[in-house]
């Protein structure tokens, strides 16, 4: 499980610049009170987005934001912390997969870690401890690793969705966590990770792709029933050699895709 809850931190990019032109300035207030620049790339929804961009090739925010002509709100960088490379101080920031992780983890060790951490870094006001599991609970339910709404400032869920099995709405996906862990507790939402694949391990289309991307930041029905939802989502923008399955909605692609796809977060067109 401790695999599940590797994002303990949510690092907010503070990026500058504006929004491509000629299009009508988004705002989220609420979002950039937790640290997101308001000029940042927002949906026609107001939900920010940003992305976790592949580590090799490298796949900079820079490029990401020159391909779409809009600035990246978010960005994903993974780091594994474990007792071993913190108590010989080897432990630099990285750390990227190259660990091997525990089968199991006990609830309450995790918990108290969880809770020093918060605790280390509550006191500075850009650091939001940020609880995202992935959607495994038919096999593990997430409640016995849940911190507690006072260790918490952001909740959310890692989900891939298969497209070949139908892609759900927002609600389907993400309502029965959201109720209980962000609505129940009126703790900010935000989606830390996603994308679409096929149940058999192979890529998505592109097109399957830029419906569930429609899906969790402009859905023709919006977000009404989901107050808490307006901080962000980060799209796992991973492929080969590093990911077996190609998540790419903007790398590799040509300029015509990247412009269909990303529309969503300029023209509002669902």
């Amino acid at each position: 499980m401790a695999v599940h809850m590797r994002k303990a931190v949510f690092a907010l990019s503070l990026i500058s610049g504006v929004l491509a032109a000629p299009y009508k300035r988004l705002e989220n207030p609420l979002g950039v009170q937790y640290g997101i620049d308001a000029s940042s790339m927002i949906s026609y929804d107001s939900i920010y987005f940003g992305w976790a961009p592949n580590y090799k090739p490298s796949v900079t925010l820079a490029s990401l934001n020159q391909a779409t002509g809009q600035k990246g709100a978010t960005y994903n960088v993974y780091s594994q912390i474990t007792s071993s490379n913190v108590d010989s101080g080897s432990y630099d920031g990285n750390y990227q997969y190259n660990l091997t992780i525990p089968t199991s983890v006990n609830y309450d060790e995790y918990k108290t870690a969880w809770k020093t951490m918060y605790n280390a870094v509550s006191s500075n006001d850009k650091i939001f401890m940020f609880w995202s599991p992935n959607d495994d609970t038919s096999s593990e339910p997430v409640a016995p690793w849940w911190p507690g709404e006072e260790y918490v400032d952001i909740v959310g869920m890692d989900y891939y969705p298969n497209a070949d099995e139908g892609l759900p709405d927002f609600e389907s996906a993400y309502g029965a966590f959201y109720d209980t862990y962000s609505a129940g507790y009126g703790i900010p939402f935000a989606i830390g990770e996603t994308g679409t694949q096929l149940s058999n391990g192979d890529s998505a289309s592109t097109e399957q792709k830029e419906e569930w991307l429609k899906a969790v930041i402009n859905p023709l029905s919006g977000f009404g029933d989901y107050s808490e939802y307006y901080f962000s989502c980060t799209w796992f923008e991973y492929g080969p050699p590093t990911n077996d399955i190609n998540f790419y909605i903007v790398y590799e692609q040509d300029s015509s895709v990247v412009t269909e796809t990303i529309s969503n977060t300029e023209s509002g067109t669902a």
